[in-house]
Formats: C-alpha cells, sequence, structure tokens
C-alpha cells in the first residue's frame, strides 16, 4: 500500500485510504505522550485571589472587547483556510500541482515548529500585548500578499508569516486570556475564548470568504480576482481585530491608572 507514495495517480492516497491511516496512526501515537503531562489546576484559592486578574476585578468590558478583537483576527485569518488551497491551484492562476502545494504548506509547519520553540522567549522580550499584536500584523500582511501576488516567492513568504503569525497568536492570547479571566471564572469564560478558535474554523469560510469569491465569480469576474478580493476582506477583518486589540491596550492602562 504505501509503497506507491509518490508513483501512482493523483488523489491515490484519498481513494486508497493510506492517507488516513497514516494520519490516524500518527494522532493514535500522539496521545501517549499526553500520559506523562501531570494534571494541573486549583486546588484552593481564596476569595481575593479568585476575583484578581491583569485588571484588578474582573471587567467585563475589557474582556468583551479582548473576545472581539480575537474573534475578528481569527475569523479573518481562518477564513480562508479551504478556499486557499483551491486558489493556488487554479488553472488560470499558479496552477501548482499537489507537490508543490505540499511544499507551500509544509513552509508554514516549518514555521510553526521555529517559532513554537522561540515563542515564550519572544513573548518575554516584548511583552504578550505586543506579540499578540505583531503577530496578529503579520497574519494581515500575509493575507494582502496572497490576496495581491503573482508569483510562488510571494505565497511562500505569506505561508512563512502565516505559520508565525498562528502560534504567536495562540500562545500571546491564551496567556493573555490566564491574565484577564479570575481563576473561579475560567470553565466559562474560556469556552467564550475557545470558540472564537474553533468556529472560525468553519463559519468564517462560509460566511466570509465563500460567499464573496461565489459571488464574484457568478457576476461574471475571473475566478483569480473573485478568490484575491477574498483574500483581501479577510485581511481587513484581521486588521480591525488589531484596531481594537489597540484599544485595549490602551483602556487597560487607564484601568490600571484608576485603580
Amino acid at each position: 500500500m504505501f509503497a506507491n507514495f509518490g508513483s501512482s495517480y493523483p488523489g491515490w492516497g484519498f481513494y486508497e485510504g493510506s492517507l488516513f491511516f497514516l494520519s490516524a496512526g500518527i494522532m493514535i501515537i500522539s496521545i501517549f505522550p499526553m500520559f506523562l503531562i501531570p494534571e494541573g489546576g486549583i486546588n484552593k484559592v481564596n476569595e481575593h485571589e479568585s476575583s484578581q486578574t491583569l485588571t484588578g476585578d474582573f471587567n467585563s468590558s475589557i474582556f468583551i472587547v479582548f473576545i472581539t478583537a480575537m474573534a475578528l483576527i481569527h475569523f479573518g485569518r481562518n477564513s480562508i483556510a479551504v478556499t486557499f488551497p483551491q486558489y493556488l491551484s487554479l488553472k488560470s492562476g499558479l496552477d501548482l500541482s499537489s507537490i508543490v502545494l505540499s511544499h507551500v504548506v509544509n513552509i508554514k509547519s516549518i514555521a510553526m515548529i521555529i517559532f513554537g520553540i522561540i515563542s515564550a522567549w519572544a513573548a518575554r522580550k516584548i511583552g504578550n500585548y505586543g506579540y499578540l499584536i505583531v503577530a496578529s500584523i503579520a497574519a494581515a500582511i500575509s493575507l494582502i500578499i496572497i490576496g495581491i501576488a503573482e508569483s510562488l516567492p510571494w505565497i511562500r513568504i505569506a505561508s512563512f508569516l502565516m505559520g508565525f503569525s498562528e502560534v504567536a497568536i495562540l500562545a500571546s492570547s491564551y496567556e493573555l486570556a490566564s491574565q484577564l479571566i479570575p481563576p473561579d471564572r475560567r470553565g466559562t469564560l474560556f469556552s467564550i475564548f475557545n470558540a472564537t478558535l474553533f468556529l472560525s474554523w468553519g463559519i468564517a469560510g462560509f460566511f466570509i470568504a465563500g460567499p464573496i469569491t461565489d459571488f464574484l465569480i457568478a457576476t461574471g469576474r475571473p475566478d483569480v480576482y473573485a478568490y484575491k478580493v477574498s483574500f483581501n476582506a479577510a485581511a481587513g477583518i484581521t486588521i480591525s481585530g488589531v484596531l481594537l486589540l489597540i484599544y485595549l491596550l490602551r483602556l487597560l492602562k487607564i484601568n490600571s491608572l484608576t485603580d
């Protein structure tokens, strides 16, 4: 079965099921290291500790701004998750083969590995808010690049920025969420925070990139143009999230001065 990798017809791995078996095997193996991780949590907190956060007492207005900013950033950058590979494979566009397309994806994976190692150090150097803003800007820039680029080298650069922003946004935003949410409310509020990410993988494409692309193609616009407009729209949504983060930073400074 696996002897035919790379030597059979396009789509063979999906048709024969080999890719699914391989993926399932890797996921099963990845379970075992989790047994070595000790369970954490809060055993006991006093009344003062349970309500103390980055902003002192829990501030619902600040949390709402944070959640809205993260929703815009996640929905913007993840709305192209499905349409991006389709765009790269367009006959009227770059027309990448499955092998070259895998190289583009692997560049993102390499960036995620690299910055996954150094993210903690980078966040300490510039602060979690600074790191989150930089990463979100990088995500927006990657979307703008694929929205205007005409050559493969630029797509590779965008893929690298996507990998960096993916890791940096997740690492810094989770740290900030833990600082904004009091320990006794983390079950409910962290579920809301996680929803901004997990829902963005499906809903964002359904409501943002997909409809924009389909509408423009239906009105007679070229396929490449339609996809690029959706990418730039996604960049605009991501940038609006960055602006909210900057506003949030101002709110935090004002809040700290009034405490």
